[in-house]
């Protein structure tokens, strides 16, 4: 993990199977149990976009289509 300080790190590996390396403390007190690289993969795997509920509204993660359909108001 290149020069990280020792007491930066957990004393738990990355949750990923094929991965052995330990990872950040504060990413841990974060609730994260992988490292920066694993849950990255992680992210890119799973779908989603952001859209804007109502106009003005806040932009809100949607990773199921079926909440997609819902927030447009001209669907069929």
């Amino acid at each position: 993990m290149g020069k990280v300080k020792s007491e930066l790190l957990t004393e738990y590996p990355c949750a990923n199977p094929e991965c052995d390396v330990l990872f950040d403390s504060r990413r841990a007190a974060l609730g994260y149990q992988t490292c920066m690289q694993c849950g990255d993969a992680l992210a890119r795997k799973t779908k989603h976009t952001i859209v804007q509920e109502y106009s003005k509204g806040p932009y809100q993660v949607v990773t199921n289509f079926a909440t997609l359909k819902q927030t447009n108001p001209k669907r069929q």
